[in-house]
């Protein structure tokens, strides 16, 4: 039987580092369970680095025991790859194999200080970076919407999604990075959760006025990205969950989230 492939967010890596895998071993048995460089990140990036390191540890221990893949392309790598399957760029292999040495260095590392990579500031100061200017972005889009349609003018989210947010991401980073590179047929046609997801969350900001832009947001919604194809997605977050198209979700997504968060 060919097993599921399901992308996993933060939070259901926290919980089967707590719980282990026995917890939700009948629902899970059946998926290969991912976790991306976001998440990775996300990880070392957070402030359990310095308040609780045995809780990242755990996390750690257990993407390297049932993770069958981290999927080290960064989120403007993985717009272009699920346009492009051949596209790669300078960054690609050493992200790949910097990443491999930081998941088997909390795994080895029994303090803090044992751990061999000691690179760490300097990537949590590129997170703050990249969510900081992920927040304006965002704020920026969400301002103008709101001013759209105050003046009753019809918004149209799709082309809003693709034009005012994905399409300027990778060209930016692309100049930054891979500025040789012909976008001439570029489309995000496999990018539907990603879409459909950021399109109900940008709507969701014209029914509530006070509504703000969270950090969270920016690791929540482009993880995503990831989803294409025949992948799954999993996280215990509601606020998240409401927003995604169920057919990326598992057959017993309620029940997984259920087992995952019970003690």
């Amino acid at each position: 039987m060919k097993k599921e492939k399901v992308i996993c967010d933060s939070n259901v890596w926290y919980r089967l580092g707590a719980k282990g895998f026995a917890g939700t071993q009948k629902v899970l048995k059946d998926c290969d369970l991912y976790i991306t460089n976001l998440t990775i990140v996300e990880l070392i990036s957070s402030e359990q680095m310095n308040s609780d390191f045995d809780l990242l540890k755990h996390v750690f221990y257990a993407i390297g025991r049932y993770a069958k893949q981290c999927l080290s392309q960064n989120d403007a790598q993985q717009i272009l790859l699920a346009n492009d399957k051949s596209y790669i760029d300078h960054l690609y292999q050493a992200q790949k194999t910097s990443i491999i040495k930081i998941i088997q260095d909390f795994t080895n590392a029994g303090t803090k200080e044992e751990l061999s990579y000691t690179n760490y500031d300097y990537m949590i100061q590129g997170r703050k970076q990249s969510v900081s200017t992920w927040v304006t972005n965002m704020e920026g889009m969400i301002n103008w919407m709101r001013n759209e349609h105050k003046a009753n003018n019809k918004i149209c989210f799709e082309s809003f999604v693709e034009d005012g947010f994905i399409k300027p991401h990778i060209i930016n980073y692309l100049a930054r990075n891979n500025p040789n590179y012909d976008l001439k047929n570029f489309n995000t046609d496999k990018l539907i959760l990603f879409k459909g997801a950021l399109k109900e969350y940008l709507q969701s900001f014209l029914s509530s006025k006070n509504k703000k832009v969270h950090e969270n947001d920016y690791i929540d919604y482009m993880n995503l990205l990831y989803c294409i194809d025949d992948f799954k997605y999993l996280t215990c977050d509601s606020k998240i969950n409401r927003y995604l198209d169920s057919n990326f979700l598992l057959a017993d997504n309620q029940n997984i989230i259920k087992l995952l968060l019970s003690n």
